[in-house]
Formats: structure tokens, C-alpha cells, sequence
């Protein structure tokens, strides 16, 4: 991450994942949609399908969430 990450939303925690999809080549080789989703299953998301309202209320789980856990810096 390139700024320290001092706030309380899923994207600073340890078990937050972006996947960020890929495009396919032909029918037999699809690619697939970016997503991105929580590693103790509080919640997962598909972003082609999101609403803002919903994006927004996943990344504040973590001002509750008793799997946060602050994501090292990396260096």
C-alpha cells in the first residue's frame, strides 16, 4: 500500500481480497468478473453487479467486525 492505512474500513484489514478479473480470449477461455470479498466471510461482492450503497455498508463492517485485524505496511 503506498499511505498507511489508519482508518477503519475492510480495505485496511489483513483479510480483505480484490480480485480484479480478467478479460476473456474466446469462448472457451471466458476470464472472469472483478470481485472482491472478506477471507472470514462476513461478506463477498461481485463488482460488475454492486451498488454504491452496499460497497459503502461492506467497508464499514469493520468498525464492528471482530475479525479486524490492520493490514502491515508494506515496505
Amino acid at each position: 500500500m503506498p499511505q498507511e492505512c489508519s482508518h477503519l474500513f475492510c480495505i485496511c484489514c489483513e483479510h480483505f481480497r480484490f480480485y480484479p478479473g480478467s478479460s476473456g480470449y474466446s469462448a472457451e477461455t471466458p476470464g472472469w468478473d472483478a470481485s472482491m470479498e472478506c477471507l472470514k466471510s462476513v461478506w463477498s461482492m461481485d463488482l460488475n453487479d454492486v451498488e454504491q450503497l452496499s460497497y459503502f455498508a461492506a467497508m464499514m463492517t469493520a468498525k464492528s467486525c471482530e475479525h479486524f485485524v490492520h493490514r502491515a505496511e508494506e515496505k
